[in-house]
């Protein structure tokens, strides 16, 4: 058994802390899964079946609320994830747990933006997404 923590790298020696949720698709360069981590709140990991584990969204005790670009993106405790291929897009639904706010990272220029939520705990139907 291997030790929990926070580490980037090859897959033998990447450290997790409390993985939670994964999802994966088959990207045009290589397959990859990507997991969410419960103790690692702020982060989407990407793991390739190449062999390399990184994170791809969020940031490692950067803990807070931003839109932005891979891991310039913030958020805070993922609660769950969902690939998508739809059309010619690739994107990963982002469940932002303790921002209350789903989150989509679009997979071929890595922008997460926020789709729905607004941080209050509330169950009003906002407007379609287009």
């Amino acid at each position: 058994a291997g030790s929990t923590g926070y580490r980037d790298g090859a897959i033998a020696s990447a450290k997790f802390n409390q993985p939670e949720y994964l999802d994966g698709g088959e990207t045009p360069t290589s397959n990859v899964v990507y997991v969410s981590e419960a103790s690692n709140t702020c982060i989407v990991r990407g793991c390739y079946l190449s062999g390399q584990c990184y994170t791809k969204f969020g940031s490692h005790g950067a803990c807070s609320m931003a839109d932005g670009v891979g891991i310039n993106a913030r958020m805070q405790q993922v609660n769950g994830l969902a690939y998508v291929r739809w059309s010619s897009d690739e994107l990963l639904y982002i469940l932002d747990g303790n921002n209350k706010r789903i989150r989509q990272a679009n997979l071929s220029n890595s922008e997460v933006t926020t789709i729905a939520g607004d941080g209050n705990n509330n169950d009003a139907d906002g407007p379609a997404i287009t």
